[in-house]
């Protein structure tokens, strides 16, 4: 993807993805057949979500009604998947077994919902709704049900929502008319604090796995040629530290299982996407793809070992798996047109999901 040129136009470079990452978990063994990859594509013409092995085999659709499906997300134990469809008017969200099965709607509500998250311990599930009138932080039941409003702003928007390790706080990116920041709040609603204070954007944050810092991205400089890079932040807003500084944009910051390092993407060579590898401190700094093409949307293998992500070939996107060091790049998928959002499933962390 390009550099973009206006604050728009840049934090669109960001949020284009986060629905992103935005997570970073995979699917179980179900019915004698592997889930190892969830991933949406639009191949036949709506967005759809799919499964895959981990070798590969097994490609197959579990979503086919007429509709747009979007931001998968396995659960904790990798068993159900949440998702946001509108095959019923409106965007809702829905809930399924790892094999499709049991698709059922979870909130019903003439406003958008949008955005889902499960809890780490998978009870409640937190999502981004236009209910109040603009986009607030709502919880409810991982079952559906007992929706609780979170964040009352009028005069922000909250979007790229996530849950704290230990379950008890939300980060978030709350867009005024001021610019963009970092926000958090207890999961219960109360505690709501601004951790970035920037007239520039400031988006994506991803805890560390001890809870203890932020990462995010965001656009500031000493002069008009601002680019993204990557920063770190306490939770209580304190230690404020730039990671990168590269001419083009650096962003997505992505934890390593262990948290001893940061998964991001950059522009910096060639002004094209490829993804890089850098110590939790932001030293080391290590190129992972190099090639003609752009590759995005990543997330780690539950133990740290492999990356997946989307290679985007022209008018192609396929989901990829590598080694943890940037060898071994295989392709998932084939002819999947617009592959996105693949996820692992965190039952490969306890060997539960087989592939092939």
């Amino acid at each position: 993807m390009k550099a973009s040129t206006g604050i728009k136009g840049k934090v669109v470079f960001g949020l284009c993805a986060l629905g992103i990452l935005a997570s970073l978990l995979v699917g179980c063994k179900v019915s004698g057949s592997s889930a190892d990859v969830l991933y949406i594509s639009n191949v036949s013409g709506r967005n759809q979500i799919y499964v895959v092995g981990r070798d590969g085999k097994h490609d197959r659709q579990l979503t086919t009604i007429a509709s747009e499906n979007l931001n998968a997300g396995w659960s904790p134990e990798g068993r159900s998947i949440v998702f946001t469809s509108n095959r019923d008017g409106n965007y809702d969200i829905y809930r399924m077994n790892a094999d499709g099965t049991q698709q059922t709607r979870l909130t019903n509500d003439p406003a958008q919902d949008t955005q889902p998250q499960w809890s780490p311990d998978g009870t409640q599930i937190a999502f981004i709704s236009l209910r109040g009138g603009n986009p607030d932080l709502f919880v409810m039941k991982a079952g559906g049900g007992d929706v609780t409003r979170l964040t009352t702003t009028p005069q922000m928007d909250e979007t790229a929502l996530r849950w704290s390790p230990d379950g008890g706080r939300l980060a978030f990116m709350g867009l005024t008319g001021e610019g963009s920041n970092i926000w958090i709040v207890k999961a219960d609603g109360s505690g709501l604090a601004k951790l970035t204070n920037s007239t520039r954007p400031n988006t994506g944050p991803e805890w560390s796995p001890d809870g203890t810092h932020i990462a995010f991205w965001s656009e500031r400089g000493k002069d008009e040629a601002r680019n993204f890079d990557v920063y770190l932040v306490n939770v209580d807003g304190s230690g404020e530290k730039r990671l990168t500084d590269a001419k083009l944009p650096d962003g997505f910051p992505l934890w390593s299982p262990d948290g001893s390092k940061l998964l991001f993407s950059s522009q910096r060579d060639q002004g094209r996407s490829e993804l890089y590898v850098m110590n939790a401190d932001g030293t080391n700094q290590t190129r992972l793809t190099n090639n003609e093409f752009e590759d995005t949307q990543y997330a780690w293998w539950p133990d740290g070992s492999k990356i997946l992500f989307v290679r985007i070939t022209g008018v192609d996107a396929e989901v990829y798996v590598m080694n943890a060091d940037g060898t071994g790049q295989t392709p998932l998928t084939q002819k999947r047109n617009h592959a996105s959002q693949p996820l692992p499933s965190p039952a490969l962390a306890s060997g539960q999901a087989k592939g092939g």
